[in-house]
């Protein structure tokens, strides 16, 4: 039992002994009133008593109850423990003896009477003692009595009391979710480590854990699956046999862990080090069964290693943090060190998030439009494109600013945004002679998708932009339709309803399953680039496009091929079959004014 438990406990007796003795001599006081009371109003009934015409009686008092015994006068001499006494009056004195100690005895009498011959004759007084001596004898034994009462009393309500704190405690320093620590307790046993005055074994690492896309898979399978999803995950990083080890939780879907006393050889320690990330690895990979539902995760692991007689708090965990998001970004092994290296890149990253916040606010991002040709090389269409022109950086590559915008809760406003554009210049197009039939495609990201209230808002663009719900189209990639096919039926079938339409985007590089294509309401499905780079040259590349023209033609779907740069290629595409076409050999993506001159030339 550590000295925190032992003073807690302390307090407690402490705190019920001082009741306790309030508490008796509180009790004591009222007892000796009460008794008081008592013998009052005994006397007072034996004095109404007596004074009954017929009264024929003797009492007998005792300081607990009283007790009458119909005797006659004549009897009197005969009673136990009652003399009779003949005073000079010549009147009987009854006087009530009562086995008690001695001491200050209090001495009340009453007249008795007589009926004789019908007349009521005087016959004597009844003599009553009474004491408090035997109230005071029986005094202990009842307030020791009371005073067990009192002392159970109180130390059950102060080990409630004390209940309550220790549940307080543990929701301030423990995860109530997972049971875990929580990153309070995790910081301040950090500082306690660092500032601890220690020879040999002073060095320690903290392993940052970060669940992978968690809040996509939050958003599209719920929250209460989330939950019990990182309950699981908790407990299987917990079960990891480590020595010297603690595991935290530090964050929404981060979790932490505190290595301590490591040896102060750098390759002693490090074995360790990767021997834990491998664990947790290790217990990551197998499927988690959630509500009967398979699902699999990785995680990104962040490792800073520290010397406690030198580090801080804050440098290490922001060295943990920063060797995490490099793991983000990076490919093949999910942990990394941390590295001084890649801090000014892991710097340069968060700054730019920080700027993406207020770009849209700013009118920083534009859309660009990428037109669509048909077989004759007619505009038809165009995929709607984000572009963002930073102010210092300039024209800043959709591949770094995205992922920015899905790993943070950016994407749901900007994407949103997009959506009004489109639709926005969709309207302005219904009104202009020959651009009220293009259509506009826009990319959903997941985390949009799985919003419960992504139908509504798309319905409530299309009421405040007054454009034609037919000339949307929608592109979702296959990773997001498999996630959960249930919900991305019924989302589709709801705007289907209004006329919007759906294509699969990037078709072939996902984890493909054929049988969503024939359970969703498709409409289109695009070639992925990656397909088209190399035809008509690359005989895998040339059978695995024939084969989607063949399934969208047997499917009864529209066909779109993107990156088409060459004629070679439109050639190929257009004579398997392919309807549409969209790339560089075209068109690159163009802002608005220039993308209306290309339709009209």
């Amino acid at each position: 039992m550590d000295s925190l438990k032992l003073r807690n406990i302390s307090l407690i007796l402490l705190i019920s002994l001082c009741f306790t003795a309030i508490s008796v001599a509180f009790q004591a006081y009222l007892y000796i009133k009460a008794g008081q009371q008592d013998r009052n109003q005994t006397l007072t009934s034996i004095q109404e008593s007596y004074l009954e015409p017929t009264a024929s009686a003797v009492f007998y008092l005792d300081w607990q109850q009283l007790e009458l015994i119909s005797k006659g006068i004549a009897q009197l001499p005969f009673i136990e423990g009652v003399r009779v006494m003949e005073n000079i009056q010549g009147d009987y004195q009854v006087l009530l003896e009562l086995d008690q100690p001695e001491g200050d005895y209090q001495t009340t009498d009453f007249p008795l009477t007589h009926i004789y011959e019908g007349e009521e004759r005087r016959v004597g007084r009844l003599v009553v003692q009474s004491s408090l001596n035997r109230l005071m004898d029986d005094l202990p034994a009842k307030l020791r009595q009371g005073a067990l009462f009192n002392l159970i009393l109180v130390l059950a309500l102060s080990t409630g009391i004390w209940l309550i704190v220790i549940r307080i405690k543990k929701l301030q320093y423990y995860d109530a979710l997972t049971g875990l620590p929580n990153r309070r307790l995790f910081e301040q046993r950090l500082g306690q480590f660092i500032g601890s005055d220690r020879e040999g074994k002073s060095f320690g690492a903290i392993l940052l854990v970060d669940v992978d896309q968690f809040r996509s898979l939050n958003d599209s399978r719920g929250h209460s699956i989330g939950d019990l999803l990182l309950r699981e995950i908790g407990t299987r990083i917990r079960s990891i046999d480590s020595k010297n080890s603690t595991v935290y939780r530090v964050g929404g879907d981060e979790f932490a862990i505190l290595l301590e006393n490591l040896n102060d050889q750098a390759e002693s320690s490090l074995s360790d080090i990767n021997r834990l990330a491998g664990a947790v690895e290790a217990a990551l990979e197998p499927p988690f069964v959630v509500d009967s539902e398979a699902v699999n995760i990785t995680a990104s692991i962040g490792v800073a290693t520290f010397d406690a007689q030198q580090a801080s708090v804050g440098t290490v965990l922001n060295e943990a943090d920063i060797a995490m998001l490099s793991a983000k970004q990076g490919s093949g092994s999910k942990t990394r060190f941390y590295d001084p290296e890649i801090h000014s890149q892991v710097r340069d990253r968060m700054v730019l998030e920080t700027d993406l916040k207020s770009a849209l606010g700013l009118q920083q991002l534009e859309v660009f439009y990428q037109p669509q040709v048909d077989t004759d090389g007619i505009t038809c269409g165009a995929e709607v494109l984000l572009r963002w022109q930073h102010p210092t950086r300039g024209m800043v590559s959709p591949a770094e600013f995205i992922p920015l915008a899905e790993e943070s809760d950016l994407i749901q406003s900007i994407g949103r945004w997009v959506m009004e554009s489109a639709c926005k210049q969709l309207f302005v197009w219904s009104g202009m002679k020959g651009c009220s039939n293009l259509t506009l495609a826009v990319n959903v990201s997941s985390r949009e998708f799985s919003q419960p209230d992504f139908v509504d808002s798309v319905k409530e663009i299309f009421e405040e932009t007054g454009a034609d719900p037919s000339l949307l189209k929608i592109e979702l990639t296959e990773s997001m339709v498999l996630e959960d096919i249930s919900a991305t039926r019924e989302k589709m079938q709801a705007l289907q309803e209004i006329g919007v339409g759906f294509a699969i985007d990037d078709f072939g590089t996902g984890f493909s399953s054929l049988m969503y294509l024939t359970s969703l309401p498709l409409e289109t499905l695009k070639i992925d680039r990656a397909f088209v780079r190399h035809l008509p040259h690359n005989k895998r590349e040339v059978i695995v496009t024939q084969g989607i023209i063949g399934l969208a033609k047997g499917l009864k779907l529209n066909l779109i091929a993107e990156g088409v740069e060459t004629e070679q290629q439109r050639a190929f595409l257009l004579s398997n079959g392919c309807e549409r076409f969209q790339g560089f050999y075209f068109s690159p993506p163009l802002p608005l004014a220039e993308f209306e001159k290309y339709f009209s030339r």
